[in-house]
């Protein structure tokens, strides 16, 4: 099989690259792509980023700065040097090229580089605020947080302080997320400078800290903030929310995925974007942990999220249903409160991207009501609900394998010999493993995934059996219910289930 054959940029297509990260036309998924482009070709691409330090304007200056320092070329260190040391250059293009050095490897003295501004502490503040716009948007937030939670969280303070100091509220964009930090001198500084900022927005992510947060004195530096920040917002109102949040944007869609067996669920909401495309945020969240994981895409086509994401997901069998907004909130809302509650850190993409939750949509989501389950109907609908195990939507409900194991092994030796009244004995490690595993808080959980997927199906199939089998088998495991835990078939199908992937075959290879 012949490789794939490696793309080698024409002079034009590089000048047209350049083109547009001079004119800031380029979204951050294709700054991405482009760089890696460029980068193949870095021995064409540097001579011209360099002759462009020497010629261009300020703004084609200070992209090709930050171009040089993406494509790691040390033969820009000469040229950026000569910058930091020659007077007809601006501060902030001397800003860029240090930025660029200290990516470089190359050891700036600070100290030497003020001596070469004409006003250091306004470049910097220029500097600061354009990042701070950049934080307005939150892929390029999201970008940049990526390496910056790694740094030390010395490091991260001294940042969050500087930031904090210009007193635009645009910081707590950054500042919020560092709230959740898992390193308390962090989180001490990010309540410091969000209570410096004198901003109430924060209030509800500090009440949370004061609620959650490991460390005493954490909490007890945000309840003083919560303090401070209430009274004065009850003295002088809350102020608007942030400028450029994507959550102005219109609602394209808000899907959520079917349940899978361990109570996981993924939800997107898409918003459409002035030029036609999608801005896309996905957060992955289960029933016992809250909420896993969390990504964004700044733009992505209508197709391509039809194709690359709901039909991916649809043949991979998690089905995604339209859900309204509001919906979503309250899902993510719970998650969100679920994650803090079992000691576990928010994402740092979601804590980013969670602006797009914000807002109202435009239309209506039609939605299917839940079947009313008839009292009189329960108990044949209860008797053949294991059915449910043969549709997509049950495909992953069973129990994990280390959870199974010591029951398998005993079905194995039962299955292996046969012997006298083996089907009863091995009915009876059904039952058996039913009462080891669905202990009173997992009977809950299950109940509950019962009663949400019972909605979720009813989006999905024209006929209401499907959720009235899920109804009817939730209801088997209310509080109030007398059926014993054992009896149930579709508990009973979930553990034959599960003895099969122990087994790596199924039940009937035995008989």
């Amino acid at each position: 099989m012949k490789a794939k054959a490696k793309e080698i940029l024409t002079d034009a297509q590089i000048d047209e690259i350049l083109k547009r990260f001079v004119q800031e036309d380029v979204r951050t998924d294709q700054a991405d792509q482009d760089i890696d482009r460029l980068r193949r070709v870095k021995s064409r691409v540097t001579p011209r980023l360099l002759d462009v330090l020497t010629t261009g304007d300020d703004r084609a200056r200070t992209m090709a700065a930050s171009l040089l320092g993406h494509l790691r070329d040390k033969r820009a260190i000469p040229p950026l040097q000569k910058i930091l040391e020659d007077p007809r250059y601006n501060d902030d293009l001397k800003l860029s090229a240090f930025s660029v050095l200290r990516e470089l490897g190359v050891d700036v003295d600070e100290e030497d580089l003020y001596t070469q501004l004409q006003d250091p502490e306004a470049a910097i503040r220029r500097s600061m605020s354009r990042m701070l716009s950049m934080f307005s948007q939150p892929a390029h937030l999201a970008l940049f947080f990526e390496s910056f939670k790694e740094q030390p969280a010395e490091v991260q303070v001294t940042f969050a302080r500087s930031v904090a100091a210009l007193n635009d509220r645009r910081a707590l964009h950054l500042l919020v997320p560092l709230l959740y930090s898992d390193d308390e001198d962090v989180v001490l500084a990010a309540i410091e400078t969000v209570a410096a900022l004198k901003d109430p927005t924060p209030v509800p992510s500090l009440q949370e800290i004061a609620e959650f947060n490991a460390s005493k004195l954490v909490r007890a530096e945000a309840r003083k903030a919560v303090a401070h920040l209430t009274m004065r917002a009850s003295v002088q109102g809350h102020p608007p929310p942030l400028e450029d949040s994507p959550s102005h944007l219109p609602v394209y869609s808000c899907l959520i995925s079917t349940v899978d067996g361990d109570g996981g669920q993924v939800v997107f909401v898409a918003r459409k974007r002035s030029d036609g495309d999608l801005m896309i945020f996905d957060i992955m969240f289960n029933d016992h942990q809250g909420i896993k994981d969390a990504f964004g895409i700044e733009s992505i086509t209508e197709e391509e999220f039809e194709t690359n994401l709901v039909e991916t997901l649809s043949f991979e069998g998690i089905e995604l249903v339209d859900i309204s907004l509001e919906r979503v909130r309250e899902h993510i809302g719970r998650a969100h409160r679920l994650t803090l509650e079992v000691g576990r850190n928010l994402p740092s993409e979601y804590l980013i991207w969670r602006c797009l939750l914000d807002g109202e949509e435009d239309e209506e989501v039609e939605e299917h009501a839940l079947p009313i389950l008839n009292p009189d109907e329960q108990k044949n609908l209860l008797s053949t609900c294991d059915q449910l195990l043969e549709l997509d939507e049950f495909e992953s409900w069973f129990f994990n394998p280390d959870e199974i194991e010591e029951f398998a092994d005993l079905a194995d030796v039962e299955l292996e010999h046969k012997r006298r009244n083996w089907q009863t004995r091995l009915d009876q490690i059904i039952t058996d493993a039913i009462h080891a595993i669905i202990v009173e808080e997992r009977r809950e959980l299950i109940r509950k995934r019962l009663d949400h997927q019972a909605w979720i199906v009813a989006q999905l199939y024209a006929s209401p059996e499907v959720s009235l089998w899920c109804l009817a088998a939730a209801r088997a495991l209310d509080d109030g219910s007398t059926m014993p835990i054992e009896v149930p078939p579709l508990l009973r199908g979930m553990v034959m289930r599960s003895l099969e992937n122990a087994l790596e075959q199924p039940i009937a290879h035995y008989l």
